[in-house]
């Protein structure tokens, strides 16, 4: 997809005449993928930036600029005799856990749902939100969402709850990633524009 940026610039001269002038038609090709792929990509040089959320620690070889964070939350069936205020996620454990993604992803989501936000629960799997709602609607499995993607389930089908690990609540952090020797004016506006719009 290439779309057209237009950004205004003003130079100032040694003699004080303002000059005006127009950067446009920069060429922007967006690659989706999952994490890993997005990761491969950027560290191989086949894409100069990514924007994800953080699934390890911030290297020093990459410009991490902070986007935006979200806590996570649970969707559960709105039949599961549990309270709105928060439940803790090894409070789950008798329950699946559903991932929406495709088969070749499995191996590395189960990772960072088990390493990172503790999940000691089995899994499941589910093509989209219309699956993975049906799945929860009927008692069959709990999905992890961030706040900010709530509004793809109906809430008057799943129960939403703040999820916690311990008395810790569980947050997503995202950001604009970049090599640290690939900087410059026009990656470092686009990742202000990212930052803006995910404010």
């Amino acid at each position: 997809m290439v779309n057209t940026i237009l950004k205004e610039a003003d130079l100032f001269c040694p003699n004080s005449v303002r000059i005006n002038f127009t950067i446009y038609q920069v060429k922007i090709k967006i690659t989706s993928g999952t994490h890993e792929e997005l990761y491969e990509l950027l560290r191989t040089d086949q894409i100069d930036l990514n924007f994800s959320d953080q699934r390890r620690a911030l290297s020093n070889e990459y410009q991490n600029e902070f986007l935006t964070s979200s806590e996570f939350m649970v969707a559960v069936s709105q039949s599961l005799p549990v309270g709105k205020d928060q439940i803790d996620i090894n409070n789950l454990i008798d329950l699946p856990c559903i991932l929406i993604i495709d088969s070749n992803q499995k191996s590395s989501e189960e990772e960072y749902y088990r390493d990172v936000l503790g999940v000691k629960s089995k899994f499941i799997t589910a093509k989209n939100y219309d699956e993975a709602q049906m799945l929860i609607a009927s008692n069959q499995g709990y999905l992890i969402i961030n706040q900010r993607m709530e509004k793809q389930l109906d809430q008057s089908v799943v129960k939403m709850i703040p999820l916690v690990k311990g008395n810790n609540k569980l947050i997503q952090n995202y950001y604009a990633y970049w090599k640290d020797n690939n900087s410059g004016y026009y990656i470092e506006s686009f990742a202000d524009l990212l930052k803006q719009n995910f404010a």
